[in-house]
């Protein structure tokens, strides 16, 4: 299928460092999914400032 090129300082295995990078990967799209559900994207709410009080409240 392809090769994944990860560049890391951890000093950790690569397995494990793959890893956390497909956690990362699942918390983004999480978030994403998060702030369509909550109708807060970047056009509406202009900053990060609006995005952070309208997920707070």
């Amino acid at each position: 299928m392809g090769h994944i090129l990860i560049v890391s300082d951890l000093d950790r295995p690569p397995e494990a460092v793959y890893l956390l990078y497909k956690r990362r990967d699942k918390v983004e799209k999480q978030f994403e999914v998060w702030k369509s559900t909550l109708q807060a994207d970047r056009t509406w709410l202009r900053d990060d400032v609006g995005i952070f009080g309208h997920v707070f409240v």
